[in-house]
Order: structure tokens, then sequence, then C-alpha cells
């Protein structure tokens, strides 16, 4: 049938179904039909007087039939095949010489590419040069807070918040007893916080 190379077909996809747009004019819902299988659709348009016409598409990969539909638009036909798996498909129709026309998503969805991507940074920050200076003394503290019991973490706390940051200790024995004083040189001068 001439008309059917003729046929301006339009196609677009999420993860999940296969929407396609048949550029036919004047048809109506009476007179559209289509019959749906796994790996194939066929469109079939009855009007009165003329010829019937068929549309088949051979899918590039697999449907669910009886959650897949359609509407008749006055301009065009528009499919909504439910994919039978959840994937991209490279075309709409399948290619005589292509044994496969879709890629599944890799089982961690998303999340996949995001742990891939923190292994990496995980590994750059372990090539990273050895840190210096307050860095050094910045991480060399919160390894300790890290790995830390519960009373070594309320020592440093209490111990940094009541001296205004200059002491830092981790025995609760000592420091869980009395108020902590700053311990200062003799040249700074003491500033409150206030609270």
């Amino acid at each position: 049938m001439e008309e059917e190379k003729a046929l301006k077909k339009e196609y677009y996809q999420t993860p999940s179904h296969m929407n396609v747009s048949l550029f036919l004019k004047g048809c109506t819902e009476k007179e559209v039909r289509v019959e749906w299988s796994v790996a194939k659709v066929l469109v079939v348009i009855s009007t009165p007087g003329a010829e019937e016409g068929r549309i088949p598409i051979d899918l590039c990969a697999s449907i669910v039939p009886n959650q897949s539909t359609y509407k008749v638009f006055p301009t065009k036909i528009e499919l909504k095949m439910k994919k039978a798996i959840e994937s991209t498909w490279s075309t709409l129709e399948r290619v005589k010489e292509s044994a496969s026309c879709c890629r599944e998503p890799s089982t961690g969805g998303s999340n996949s590419t995001s742990n891939k991507w923190d292994s990496i940074v995980r590994e750059l920050q372990e090539e990273d040069e050895p840190l210096e200076g307050d860095a050094a003394l910045q991480n060399f503290f919160q390894n300790i807070y890290a790995g830390a019991d519960e009373d070594t973490r309320r020592a440093m706390n209490k111990s940094f918040m009541e001296s205004n940051g200059t002491v830092l200790s981790t025995n609760w024995n000592e420091i869980g007893k009395d108020k902590v004083n700053p311990r200062i040189s003799s040249e700074k001068e003491v500033k409150h916080l206030e609270q």
C-alpha cells in the first residue's frame, strides 16, 4: 500500500512505556482497531467504501498487550505501549539484522551511578597528598571523635565549649567534675561567648 510508505510515525519513550504517533487525518474511533501482541502491533483502519488499511509495527522489544492503549484524534492515532521490561529501546521497530535493540537499566537504578561516583571520589581522596597544617590537625581530631566512646565525646565537647576553644580533653573523669576555664597565653585576652 502506497499510503503505508508515506505514513509519518513519531515516537518517544520512558523506561516503562513506548509512545507512538501515527499521523493519519480523518480517522474516527469507529474506523480504527488495534491488535496487540507481545512483539507486534497491527493498526487496522476500516473506512466505509475503501479498502481496509493495515499498519503493522514489528516492535524492537516485548510489550504487555493488555496494559497497552490507543487514542484516535482528528489528525493522528496515539499508541501507548507498556514495555514488558523497563528499558531503553534504541528504536521503535526491529531491524532484521539486529539481535537486540534495547538496553535494560542497571539493577541499581539511579543509585548505581551515584555509588560509582562515590567510589571514584573515595579513591581520589585516598590518592590525595597527605594533609598538612590545620587540615591535618582537624582531620586528626575528627578521627579521634569518630572512633571515641560516649564519655570521650562528651569530654571533648564540654572542654572545647566551656573553654571557648582553648582546651580539648578526652578525659571525662577530669572534665566532668568542674567547669573548664579557658587557657590562654599571656598576650591574649579572653572574650566569653554570650549565649
